[in-house]
């Protein structure tokens, strides 16, 4: 996953966004805008002093310094499936049409965080009930992608691209915020 901090603009800043405000973490200003201004980063060093404050000795500690880094993605992944829950931010997680993709493209055999949070989306929208999330994009992965894909009425290939990445965040934002059940 790419380093975000200050300045960074992109689709990826817009997922990071919707992560926060999944996580009951109010981003005030324009929400969901794919631009990582001071907002976001008080949200995220709002997010990495939450997370540090939960205990638990196997937890690594996150640096609060508003920086989206490998531990602060796995942090927000870590249980995104858990914590997706109807927010009263509804308005301000609509996805703007923001062009590119700055969010790897995955498929069968690849690895590492950007896998971990596919798995913790599709387990989130009921697509696969392993919760392992070992980062690894496996047969099982391909398949629940695919099954995803196929619902979602976008090219069913397997491969986590632009449309797909777009596809998941939309309807977990749905998910998310209760208006529809994917059970």
């Amino acid at each position: 996953m790419p380093i975000l901090k200050r300045g960074s603009k992109g689709r990826t800043v817009a997922y990071l966004q919707f992560l926060l405000i999944s996580y009951g973490i109010n981003i005030r200003g324009a929400g969901v805008d794919g631009d990582f201004g001071a907002n976001t980063e008080n949200a995220v060093k709002q997010f990495q002093q939450q997370y540090n404050s939960v205990p638990n000795v196997e937890r690594p500690k996150l640096t609060v310094d508003g920086e989206v880094g490998d531990k602060t993605w796995r942090a927000l992944g870590n249980n995104f499936y858990r914590s997706c829950g109807p927010t009263e931010w509804d308005d301000a997680v609509k996805f703007p049409n923001i062009t590119g993709n700055d969010l790897p493209t995955l498929k069968k055999d690849d690895k590492g965080e950007a896998v971990r949070l596919l798995q913790q989306m599709l387990l989130a929208l009921n697509f696969i009930t392993n919760d392992s999330f070992d980062g690894n994009f496996s047969q099982n992965i391909d398949i629940a992608v695919r099954n995803f894909q196929a619902v979602a009425n976008i090219r069913r290939d397997g491969e986590v691209g632009p449309n797909t990445w777009g596809k998941l965040f939309e309807v977990s934002r749905v998910a998310c915020n209760g208006t529809v059940s994917l059970a």
